[in-house]
């Protein structure tokens, strides 16, 4: 109905424009790190260096006729263009920023980014700027160091930079420092580093687990690697031997304990996926023990919550699903989608007030996710709120959802403020948009007659009764119109 955008983005790759625009400070870095090992260094071995860069231009040229798909094509073609990508991602960085300034000391909490950033994403906006701007679900702000800030508060985030810094400096300080053979390794370590830290300017490699360990173990072992090597004295072989084990034997109590501690949560995320992936199905029967098991896990996990709601909701089970649905409110008061499945729920079980709560708030922050106007709507003019329906009846039309119903449901609203006025020119405009529309012509007859209009209301009901003759207002209309003044 209206514009959404997910941009849950898990892994990063080749195709993304920020992992093609961190080769040249890669490049750059290997460059001058040569120079200050070896002035001669890079002329020397010119053909090693001329057959790398051939292999890597033919290995990419194949990647990228084989290997690659469309969207893979857009995103980095997108990086040199106009492309919409490249608004988006200013857009997350942007109020990425705003959420950490809102938070600047201890920020939302790590892992809590994506709970949070809805909260911030119209902040700043005009409502002419609505339409524009999709409703986002992000759980990355697409810059590391901005959400460093949003996750932890300004000061960790400087801190963090600082220790960037500090690494980045310290490899090229040693550079050229010693004769040991090891200077190559410490270059590709620094022009690895320093790729990483100009890709999270515009991405999230330090969000991602295998490639975050893998920097930072490069980083320890080429500063390891300029240590000075001493020679232990044979008094001290015994206890170095035993020390040399001792760490070993500590690193396999740590892992043991890691793997203890992530095991269940593999295992929550393993059921989670299946749960998903039988909704995608449409699998709702299937996919509700398993989401059911992953509760059970971890109780606090939302989206586990939502998925089960949702399960429910698509078995008919509404009275489990509002159960389940409330929780994730409860969790994550910030997620829009699930609250619009709960306010849905609570429509069905006739919870109209609970319902508009729940609506009223969302809109509140969310107000760009068009899906959520039409049931406050409907559950304004239940609870006999008309000037909130028009509310959302006007933003329906903005958005161009339903807007035939949008026209009639508003002047419904207006004839019940006694604004006759008003639904008439609403109903005459909705007329011209939607000309052979019956319903449109009912209510027009019963607001003109309203207003002692007699004659106009015989002709919209004339034009009604050709259009639906077996609308049961057409026939309430006729005998209406027969009676005697």
């Amino acid at each position: 109905m209206g514009p959404r955008l997910d941009v849950r983005g898990r892994f990063g790759g080749f195709a993304d424009p920020g992992g093609v625009v961190c080769g040249c400070p890669w490049s750059m870095v290997v460059f001058l790190g040569a120079r200050r090992v070896q002035h001669g260094l890079l002329r020397k071995s010119w053909k090693v260096l001329i057959l790398s860069s051939a292999a890597l231009v033919l290995g990419m040229g194949l990647w990228w006729t084989f290997g690659s798909s469309a969207t893979a094509h857009g995103r980095l073609t997108g990086a040199f263009s106009s492309d919409p990508e490249a608004g988006r991602r200013s857009f997350l960085m942007k109020k990425t920023a705003q959420l950490a300034w809102n938070h600047p000391l201890l920020g939302v909490g790590p892992g809590a980014f994506r709970v949070w950033f809805p909260s911030v994403e119209v902040q700043g906006l005009a409502p002419a700027e609505y339409a524009t701007q999709p409703y986002i679900i992000s759980e990355h702000g697409h810059n590391d160091f901005l959400q460093m800030a949003a996750d932890a508060g300004w000061p960790a985030a400087l801190l963090w930079i600082l220790m960037c810094a500090l690494v980045s400096l310290r490899l090229f300080q040693g550079l050229g420092s010693a004769s040991d053979g090891d200077d190559l390794l410490r270059i590709g370590a620094l022009g690895a580093l320093v790729a990483l830290f100009v890709h999270g300017l515009a991405n999230f490699p330090f969000q991602i687990v295998p490639t975050e360990s893998a920097a930072w173990a490069l980083a320890a072992v080429a500063l390891r690697s300029m240590e000075a090597v001493q020679v232990p004295s044979e008094s001290l072989e015994a206890w170095g031997w035993f020390r040399r084990w001792h760490w070993i034997f500590v690193g396999i109590v740590l892992a043991s304990v890691l793997i203890m501690a992530r095991d269940r949560q593999f295992s929550e995320e393993g059921l989670w996926w299946r749960g998903a992936g039988e909704l995608t199905m449409k699998n709702a029967v299937g996919a509700t023990p398993i989401l059911l098991e992953a509760t059970g896990m971890d109780r606090r996990e939302d989206r586990i919550w939502s998925l089960h709601g949702q399960a429910q909701f698509d078995q008919g089970n509404i009275w489990q699903s509002i159960g389940s649905l409330r929780e994730v409110y409860r969790l994550n008061p910030y997620d829009a989608a699930s609250a619009l499945r709960l306010a849905l729920a609570l429509m069905e079980n006739r919870l109209y007030d609970e319902a508009e709560k729940v609506l009223s708030a969302t809109v509140a922050y969310a107000p760009n996710l068009p899906e959520l106007w039409e049931p406050l709507g409907a559950v304004s003019f239940q609870n006999k709120k008309f000037d909130n329906a028009i509310k959302a009846y006007d933003w329906m039309l903005y958005y161009h959802v339903d807007e035939e119903a949008a026209y009639t449901n508003k002047a419904a609203a207006q004839g019940s403020l006694n604004q006759l006025l008003d639904a008439r020119r609403t109903l005459l405009e909705a007329d011209q948009k939607f000309p052979n529309s019956g319903n449109i012509q009912v209510n027009l007859a019963i607001t003109l007659y309203k207003m002692g209009l007699r004659k106009d209301a015989y002709q919209a009901w004339k034009k009604a009764s050709v259009l639906t003759p077996s609308n049961p207002q057409v026939d309430f209309l006729r005998k209406v119109m027969q009676a005697p003044r």
